[in-house]
């Protein structure tokens, strides 16, 4: 969804630990599910004709997981130099 046209962050809603994301049928009991409570754009989006270059946002969560066996954190890549923009 395209930050641009999200204005008020409680209409998104954030879901961890459920297995399968295409069936929608019925809870499990391993799902935890947040609200959005802001959204924080990138501070040069739209950039120019090509505004796509810095599309990425944060969303604010109403409160935090609680870690589980099916809801944990992940170690991000530490930076080694520039990361080249575009296409």
């Amino acid at each position: 969804m395209c930050s641009e046209f999200v204005n008020v962050a409680f209409y998104m809603r954030a879901i961890a630990g459920r297995h399968n994301l295409t069936d929608t049928s019925e809870e499990t009991t391993t799902e935890q599910k947040l609200n959005g409570t802001q959204i924080i754009r990138h501070p040069n989006y739209p950039a120019g004709p090509n505004g796509h270059v810095n599309d990425i946002a944060l969303i604010v969560l109403s409160s935090e997981y609680q870690l589980s066996e099916n809801v944990n954190t992940i170690s991000l890549p530490s930076v080694v130099g520039q990361i080249a923009s575009g296409p």
